[in-house]
């Protein structure tokens, strides 16, 4: 689900038309990233584990390639005598860049935004872990679901985060997810069921639907709030649920391992082949081709070589 998700992100980037809602995407990931973290690190808090190698583990897995990516932007500003070391140097290390509330936390890879507000959240459910247990986790859930309709009704979507002006609504929409996919794997019951290849693909169907679907304007709003609240987290639910055929799980592993480099190198790449596009009067359709013939390669590339070395070594270090 995360493959489909960040391709649907790319293809809303590269031609909004083509997934009208991939915005949502992202409140897919902040809710299997809460569902996922808990599996993983929840029985290691239990045992000990610090606050500290959490968020060192967390930095190590979302750093190589947010820093890729906004290396790939220094190269293409430099050549072109746009580079600002003032403004390229913070989006390094994750620190937004000041500006005027229309303008993105990150302008060298905009969709960073998510990641820094996905390492809040992490940070403070790892320093809050001995408070958020079964009594508490659904009072936060709710506040947090609260506070995320309002800023849905108030702003006239979900599509919230990645400027100063809806900054904090994209906190929220963070703390949302994350406590929803917490939520989610606390109640989810004994392990998987059983294998069924079909109800896995109707998942990927109705995510990739999901996506598809742009309502009618009046009807933004509820969709959003049905998608965020009701759909996704169903979705996390029945994957849990059920296994895919051993072919399947390999396809899907594959596409989760494409995930985060495609989301985390594609803004660069596009802005890349949109200039270079201009510059030579390429059509356009020709640009979607070869901008998709270079991404999926060389971000699954990444995932497999890249990515992984690096974090290897990162982790190695003693800090």
């Amino acid at each position: 689900m995360r493959g489909i998700a960040a391709f649907a992100v790319v293809c809303f980037h590269l031609r909004p038309g083509w997934f009208p809602s991939a915005y949502l995407a992202v409140d897919l990931f902040f809710i299997l990233s809460g569902f996922v973290l808990a599996h993983a690190y929840g029985r290691k808090f239990d045992d000990g584990l610090s606050w500290t190698a959490f968020m060192k583990a967390r930095v190590v897995r979302l750093w190589p390639l947010n820093a890729l990516a906004v290396a790939m932007m220094c190269v293409d500003q430099g050549v072109a005598g746009k580079l600002h070391a003032t403004i390229a140097l913070p989006q390094f290390f994750f620190v937004p860049v000041l500006g005027t509330t229309s303008e993105p936390l990150y302008p060298m890879n905009i969709p960073a935004w998510s990641l820094l507000f996905e390492m809040i959240v992490n940070f403070a459910w790892a320093v809050g872990w001995a408070f958020l247990r079964l009594y508490w986790l659904p009072t936060m859930v709710g506040l947090a679901a609260i506070a995320f309709v309002s800023s849905i009704i108030a702003h006239g979507s979900a599509d919230l985060g990645c400027n100063w002006q809806t900054s904090v609504f994209g906190l929220v929409r963070a703390a949302y997810g994350f406590t929803a996919g917490l939520g989610l794997y606390a109640c989810r019951g004994p392990g998987r069921d059983r294998p069924s290849p079909r109800i896995c693909g109707i998942l990927l169907v109705a995510l990739a639907t999901i996506l598809l679907i742009k309502p009618l304007l009046p009807l933004r709003v509820p969709y959003d709030v049905i998608v965020t609240l009701g759909a996704a987290p169903l979705l996390v639910w029945l994957a849990a649920k059920f296994e895919p055929s051993e072919m399947g799980a390999r396809i899907f592993s594959t596409l989760g391992t494409l995930s985060y480099p495609l989301y985390a190198i594609h803004w660069p790449l596009l802005q890349i082949t949109e200039e270079l596009t201009e510059r030579y009067h390429i059509a356009r359709a020709v640009e979607h081709a070869a901008y998709l013939f270079a991404l999926i390669p060389l971000a699954l590339a990444l995932g497999l070589t890249y990515d992984p070395w690096l974090r290897k070594r990162l982790l190695a270090i003693k800090f």
